[in-house]
């Protein structure tokens, strides 16, 4: 979220974040990629966000690098997903 701050373009870039009794559930990124194209940033974790994974999986998307990191107090495997062109 950091680079994303630093990096904005209003004219090109979007941020959606879902909360539910206000606290944060979500988050979807929009990016500049390039002039002409965009990215979502679809980047997840192998413990925590179950239910992302389940939505990319079925959605036809794929695992194409992993990470491990800590984040939330525990080691966990930060996971990029793109889709199956």
């Amino acid at each position: 979220m950091a680079r994303f701050i630093e990096r904005f373009d209003a004219r090109r870039e979007r941020c959606w974040i879902a909360a539910v009794n206000g606290e944060v559930v979500g988050s979807v990124f929009l990016v500049e990629h390039a002039k002409t194209v965009g990215q979502l940033r679809l980047w997840t974790n192998s413990v925590l966000l179950l239910a992302a994974r389940h939505i990319y999986r079925k959605a036809g998307f794929r695992i194409t690098h992993k990470e491990r990191h800590r984040s939330c107090g525990r080691d966990l495997v930060g996971e990029t997903w793109e889709p199956a062109l």
